[in-house]
């Protein structure tokens, strides 16, 4: 079985993890709250995308800014 791009990045995320979360979910899934996740933004340490009118954080971005400790 292939292994999803969630999987490759972070090995112990489900088989279904979403590639995005919108700002309502992000910060439930990371435990930072939206206000820090858009201050991280505003300071270029965290890379916000947009889709269709939605702001989005990406999976790899939450899993890299934990793991780097910003």
């Amino acid at each position: 079985m292939r292994e999803s791009p969630a999987n490759q990045i972070l090995p112990h995320a489900p088989y279904d993890a979403p590639l995005a979360y919108n700002m309502r979910v992000a910060p439930r899934v990371s435990g930072i709250s939206k206000s820090k996740l858009y201050q991280l933004a505003k300071d270029g340490k965290l890379k916000l995308t947009r889709v269709g009118g939605r702001t989005l954080v990406p999976h790899a971005e939450l899993v890299r800014l934990i793991s780097e400790g910003c």
